[in-house]
């Protein structure tokens, strides 16, 4: 028994590595023009407040990031909806947790990426 489950979270984990190097195409194409164009930078900045689907995306964003953003608005036909809901239910859930647990102690601050 403990045998079977160790074989079995040794696969989860094997999945979620090889999960975590895997990107997608398109992203990846967006992501290498916004450095290579010197954009990362621009596109952190405007982004930085953006937080609604279906907000308006910001003036000045570069043409690239504008293009992805557009090209991956609507979700895959494949997507499980009701598996979405049961993560925005645990998210809401988890950052109640998270917020009593912050409260009680202190966090360092969050890192700045540099691009």
């Amino acid at each position: 028994m403990i045998a079977q489950r160790v074989q079995a979270a040794t696969a989860v984990l094997a999945h979620m590595e090889a999960l975590r190097l895997m990107g997608g195409e398109l992203a990846d194409a967006t992501v290498d023009a916004l450095f290579a164009r010197g954009e990362a930078g621009k596109f952190n900045t405007l982004m930085r407040y953006f937080s609604t689907a279906g907000q308006d995306l910001p003036d000045g964003l570069p043409d690239v990031a504008r293009e992805y953003l557009h090209a991956t608005a609507t979700p895959p036909a494949w997507v499980d909806w009701g598996e979405m809901e049961r993560a925005r239910l645990f998210s809401i859930d988890a950052k109640v947790h998270i917020s009593a647990h912050r409260a009680d102690r202190w966090t360092p601050p969050p890192l700045t990426l540099r691009t």
